[in-house]
């Protein structure tokens, strides 16, 4: 009885740090998009859906007209409602370097970002940054994520090519 008591906590006292860090990540991801539903809201939009990162969410409207970034980190806040109609193209900037040791050499991402380039070459492209070393030792599922919104992103551009929004 004894033993069975013991061996009982043991495994709560190994499963506690695991829930712990699931609950707090589920908590972030609830702020991330409440923050991205009130910059929806700010723009007299709905929010059709949604990624979080590690400290960021990106999101689209519903008829795909604007794209939303909400970002949190040691109380800086970014937010942005980028109409989707004042841009031209989407690309990931993916900025790497190569680290030689020894004979090994392995190429480290310093920093990752969705690039928003504006129909008006007087604009400066808007840049959502998804990863950067500085903040975080390495990458935590954003490359595939940047990649998934930039072809959310690129075909919400084809699709307003295609049919045009009237004015």
């Amino acid at each position: 009885m004894g033993t069975t008591i013991l061996g009982l906590l043991a495994i709560t006292l190994c499963i506690l740090p695991f829930l712990g860090i699931h609950l707090s990540r589920k908590k972030t991801e609830k702020e991330l998009i409440s923050g991205l539903r009130t910059i929806a809201d700010a723009c007299n939009s709905k929010l059709a859906s949604w990624d979080c990162g590690v400290e960021f969410a990106i999101g689209i409207s519903s008829p795909k007209n604007y794209l939303f970034f909400y970002k949190k980190r040691s109380g800086t806040l970014i937010k942005h409602c980028v109409p989707l109609f004042d841009i031209q193209n989407c690309t990931v900037n993916c900025i790497k370097r190569n680290i030689q040791n020894g004979n090994i050499s392995e190429t480290i991402i310093d920093k990752l970002e969705l690039v928003l380039i504006p129909y008006n070459p007087q604009k400066t492209p808007i840049v959502f940054v998804f990863f950067n070393s500085d903040e975080h030792f390495r990458p935590n599922g954003e490359p595939p994520l940047i990649k998934k919104w930039e072809a959310i992103v690129n075909d919400a551009l084809n699709e307003r090519s295609t049919f045009p929004i009237a004015s």
